[in-house]
């Protein structure tokens, strides 16, 4: 069942006095990424539990919305619904500043710039484009300029604390062993990006991706070297997260808004339209808790503010599952599968099947008899009762996350996390208790399980009392399900028999 702040932390408690709340107390912070999967747990994380003096978010209009109904989409999210009990006034602390990452000076009017400078303490950089087919120039524009961006207002704020860039942890992926510190690219990317267009980069990008999977990948690498270049004189960090997913606990148990990644997968499956998918199920999950993400980014912050004149680099913080405490991908989608049995969707099209595919042909052949076939049917069945709903655009975004995603199921890197272990044990006990992102602990049933409920309630909108109609419609499905299989397999064996019976009475 989805759990509440499994930390058990009373009202009382997350009022108390601690070190790092302290530090955070009467500040003013800057991010990037607030409409984000990890800036909107960031935004409502520091509104719940630090009493900090003022939030500035550089958010753009978007899609015919203003920056303004943006922000009221945010709060509107159930990720608020926390701190909206306890403080339903909580956003007058959020001042939206308009602008673009990817614009000089950030796309910000003189004066609103100018209060930045002065008032600004603490920078968490969380904007990017997480796009794995995203153009070259795109991703580079985004991620590397917009880090360039980033990094010229921090050096013209007069009292800078700390500034956090979240980069990721595959921004080595080409490489076997990640530790915690910044490679050096093969190429001075940001010159060329000065003397060469955006045609140019698109046209020539796999020459410039060289060993590189994506562009995404890519950029972020080349925006760690610009950070590791520009803002060494800055108390930086750069914090590397692995696969972000699902909440852990804080502020409830299975929070997410984003389909990316295995969630995606996971989602299409309980909906009945994922049924295969290419991945190496002995391979390790690259899992990190977005909540864990949070506390872990704002204790960097905590740190390098602490230590600033101590350090002769740029700390890395790889925040990925430890050594000790990891499951495959076998066992992530058997306890899914497991879990969707129990609690399945009730707005679901098929009975749930999953089948890992670990060849690529395999995969390619599953996937045109579970998906595209049977997408045709369905699709040819619309159109000829005039209905605008279609399958096949649905199964063409499955197509390109078999071409994407299965470099990351299938690979194994060895990581190093030492700086982020020795930051966990910096905090004492009570900063501990609300700043939770020892991966050590993290229950993989339970935490598996448990996300179940949240995709059905964040996602599918649906709460527990549709439970017991789901799985009544779950048996009905199951029982459809297997009769079509069954029957299909009865045929194909049918047609083989004939074939061989001619064969052999041609003999004789």
């Amino acid at each position: 069942m989805m759990t509440q702040n499994v930390n058990n932390l009373t009202q009382n408690q997350q009022l108390t006095s601690t070190p790092i709340k302290e530090f955070y107390k009467n500040k003013n912070i800057f991010l990037t990424g607030a409409t984000g999967f990890i800036g909107q747990s960031l935004v409502e994380k520091i509104l719940r539990c630090c009493e900090i003096n003022k939030l500035f978010i550089l958010i753009r209009d978007k899609k015919g919305k203003s920056w303004q109904q943006r922000i009221d989409d945010i709060c509107r999210d159930p990720l608020f619904d926390t701190i909206k009990k306890s403080n339903p006034s909580f956003n007058k602390k959020i001042f939206c500043v308009s602008g673009d990452i990817s614009k000089e000076n950030l796309g910000i009017s003189p004066e609103e710039y100018q209060i930045l400078c002065q008032e600004v303490n603490i920078v968490l950089h969380v904007a990017a484009t997480v796009k794995f087919n995203e153009k070259l120039a795109t991703a580079l524009n985004i991620n590397v300029r917009g880090t360039q961006n980033v990094i010229a207002l921090c050096h013209k704020i007069s009292n800078l604390c700390a500034f956090v860039h979240v980069s990721t942890a595959f921004s080595n992926c080409n490489r076997t062993e990640i530790r915690e510190k910044v490679y050096e690219p093969k190429m001075d990317m940001p010159n060329i990006m000065n003397y060469v267009n955006d045609e140019v980069l698109n046209s020539a990008e796999r020459a410039f991706l060289d060993d590189f999977r994506n562009s995404y990948v890519f950029s972020k690498n080349i925006a760690e070297a610009v950070a590791n270049k520009t803002a060494q004189n800055l108390p930086t960090v750069i914090f590397r997260p692995a696969i972000v997913m699902p909440s852990y606990s804080d502020p409830v148990t299975g929070w997410t808004n984003s389909m990316y990644g295995p969630i995606g997968v996971l989602y299409g499956a309980a909906k009945g339209g994922v049924r295969v998918f290419m991945m190496n199920g002995q391979s390790p999950c690259e899992f990190v808790p977005v909540d864990m993400c949070v506390s872990a980014i704002l204790a960097c912050a905590w740190d390098i503010a602490m230590t600033k004149h101590q350090r002769t680099e740029i700390p890395v913080y790889n925040f990925v599952p430890k050594k000790s405490n990891k499951i495959t991908y076998k066992n992530y989608i058997d306890i899914s599968l497991t879990a969707t049995d129990k609690i399945p969707l009730k707005n679901t099209a098929w009975y749930t099947t999953f089948t890992i595919a670990s060849n690529y042909h395999l995969a390619k052949t599953l996937h045109f008899l579970y998906h595209i076939i049977p997408a045709f049917f369905v699709d040819f069945v619309m159109l000829v009762m005039r209905k605008k709903f279609r399958l096949m655009p649905i199964y063409e975004k499955i197509d390109l996350m078999m071409k994407h995603l299965p470099y990351f199921y299938f690979n194994e890197w060895i990581w190093h996390d030492n700086n982020v272990s020795e930051l966990w044990s910096k905090l004492d006990t009570n900063d501990r208790k609300w700043l939770f992102f020892d991966m050590g602990q993290v229950n993989w049933y339970k935490y598996i399980t448990e996300s179940l409920f949240g995709m059905r309630w964040f996602l599918a909108h649906e709460d527990e009392s549709t439970i017991p109609v789901a799985l009544k419609k779950q048996k009905k499905l199951k029982v459809l399900h297997y009769t079509v299989v069954f029957t299909i397999q009865g045929l194909i064996l049918y047609f083989v028999w004939l074939i061989m019976t001619k064969i052999y009475f041609r003999e004789f």
